[in-house]
């Protein structure tokens, strides 16, 4: 994130965002939707409805790890994730949006502290294919994209000189990522009754490719790209059908950026805790 008082003069010139690489995917989805009945006849599907609830965690930091401002509240979220199983693989395919007003902690160029409001967006999709080998242990391997738009809404600070008005500011993020990782099978809970509940934890990394963050002045746009850096997934989730209840915990963090026409990208981090309810229609 720019910072909303950084002078808006030294963005003098209009920089086009590149593309992000957009063919290879196109052979994965086609995978996903052609590819399962080739495994199987018929392959199994499931259609679930997911229910997201969490506190989202925004945070930037200079280059000698001092605190910029903070983001940070809850966030809630609604997707839809298809599953088709065949004999020796999983495809799934999910999707996710989640939007809030959450609060702003940052400070004016003065120093003197200053909050407001930010309205998020995310939206997510991913799609992943697992090895059915092992009962106990299933590698996860996906590639997911993510499209994030935050705006800073305007407020204003009593400053030496007076009330002062600051403007709000736009800006959007999206990048391709890998995902790779494994979910584990656990011991059933409440194994003696007649409906035992099935436990998975699941860990995966994510490395995001060709981030990019566009950020709107008045009349012009300019675009950075974040240097990426490794992020991780960690969920625990107890099931007994049609109702799994997911515990996670997700976090991304990118790299300060190049400058562009005086604009740059500080060092971030983003986490996001909460809990997930998935409903299978059938």
């Amino acid at each position: 994130m720019i910072s909303i008082f950084y002078s808006i003069q030294k963005y003098l010139s209009l920089t086009t965002p590149a593309p992000i690489p957009a063919r290879w995917p196109i052979g994965f989805l086609l995978l996903f939707l052609f590819g399962p009945p080739l495994f199987a006849n018929p392959p199994q599907q499931h259609l679930n409805l997911i229910l997201s609830g969490g506190h989202f965690d925004y945070q930037e930091h200079s280059s000698t790890q001092q605190q910029l401002n903070r983001e940070h509240g809850s966030i809630p979220g609604l997707g839809l994730q298809w599953v088709v199983r065949t004999r020796n693989l999983k495809f799934t395919t999910s999707t996710l949006f989640q939007k809030g007003k959450i609060q702003y902690d940052g400070a004016l160029q003065n120093g003197l502290p200053y909050q407001t409001n930010t309205d998020e967006m995310l939206q997510q999709i991913l799609l992943s294919v697992s090895p059915m080998v092992n009962p106990l242990i299933t590698p996860i391997l996906g590639l997911g994209a993510w499209h994030w738009k935050r705006e800073i809404l305007p407020g204003s600070a009593m400053t030496s000189s007076g009330n002062q008005t600051i403007e709000g500011l736009l800006e959007r993020y999206h990048w391709l990522y890998f995902k790779a990782g494994a979910s584990i099978t656990l011991p059933h809970l409440l194994p003696s009754s007649r409906h035992p509940y099935l436990q998975l934890l699941s860990l995966s990394w994510t490395k995001p490719i060709e981030a990019e963050m566009e950020v709107f002045l008045p009349n012009r746009s300019v675009t950075v790209k974040p240097a990426s850096k490794t992020g991780y997934i960690l969920s625990y989730g107890i099931s007994r059908e049609p109702v799994t209840l997911i515990a996670f915990h997700r976090r991304w963090n990118f790299d300060r950026s190049s400058t562009v026409n005086g604009v740059f990208e500080p060092k971030s981090q983003t986490k996001i805790s909460g809990v997930k309810l998935k409903l299978n229609f059938f």
